[in-house]
């Protein structure tokens, strides 16, 4: 550095640096006074005219320009939102057209393989083949048309509870636990044999026995193995007198049950 440079102090340093921008300051204010030939206010009628300065105009011009960007912007958006919608109904339309006509397709379909199936020869056994109710298992159930893998299950089980089926009709109990009852050319495919059903002597049996029994509530073979204790269970009649028993119970549980000789 120059031996002047280093005369000045820091504090003549900023005084002449202020010095600098109060003269810019200055130069910036002149440069903005309008000048002497510039256009004055001008009276029109009963209204008053400013012309304005040409930075204003220039303002002016430029807010106009990003006004009419953001109208631009506005109506673009807004037609693309329009077409969207329009793209979006014609879509929704040719959908439900197409379901429709899919799935009228599809029920004619149904409804020609079943009328092909109803002509074509039953994949079952023959109608004139029946089977023995006590002594079929799950697989030759499920034989019978209407008998599924889970109603043979539920069949086979109720009769291992029962002892044995002593009436085709027993396959319509609601202990039976079927949703639908079955229908009557399902009945018409069964003979029931009850050699091998399962009968309680009424004067030997007892409550905890008798009682796992479909057909007997706990307080019926209680009230049953009371009465033989009491004495000798010569028929039916003797069971009538139990205030638990009634005469449908009764005539469903007889079957089931052993009288001694007369």
């Amino acid at each position: 550095m120059s031996r002047r440079f280093l005369l000045f102090t820091t504090s003549q340093w900023i005084g002449i640096a202020g010095l600098l921008l109060a003269a810019i300051a200055v130069w910036w204010l002149v440069s903005l006074r309008p000048s002497a030939d510039a256009p004055q206010p001008a009276v029109i009628g009963d209204s008053l005219r400013v012309d304005t300065v040409p930075l204003a105009l220039q303002r002016e011009a430029r807010f106009r320009r990003y006004d009419s960007i953001h109208t631009a912007r506005r109506d673009s958006i807004h037609r693309l939102h329009l077409l969207r919608r329009d793209s979006l109904r014609r879509s929704d339309s040719l959908f439900w057209a197409n379901s429709h006509s899919n799935d009228s397709l599809f029920w004619d379909s149904v409804y020609r393989a079943d009328s092909i199936a109803g002509r074509r020869p039953p994949r079952h056994i023959k109608r004139d083949t029946v089977l023995e109710l006590n002594s079929a298992d799950t697989t030759q159930l499920m034989l019978i048309r209407g008998i599924g893998s889970s109603m043979a299950r539920k069949i086979v089980s109720y009769r291992r509870k029962l002892g044995g089926f002593v009436s085709v009709s027993q396959l319509r109990d609601p202990e039976l636990g079927l949703r639908y009852p079955l229908h009557d050319s399902v009945l018409l495919s069964f003979v029931v044999s009850t050699d091998s059903v399962v009968r309680y002597d009424v004067n030997r049996i007892t409550a905890n026995r008798i009682v796992n029994h479909p057909y007997c509530s706990y307080p019926q073979a209680k009230a049953l193995e009371d009465l033989r204790h009491k004495r000798t269970i010569r028929s039916l009649d003797d069971l009538r007198s139990l205030e638990c028993f009634t005469d449908s119970s009764l005539l469903r549980l007889a079957p089931y049950l052993i009288f001694p000789a007369p």
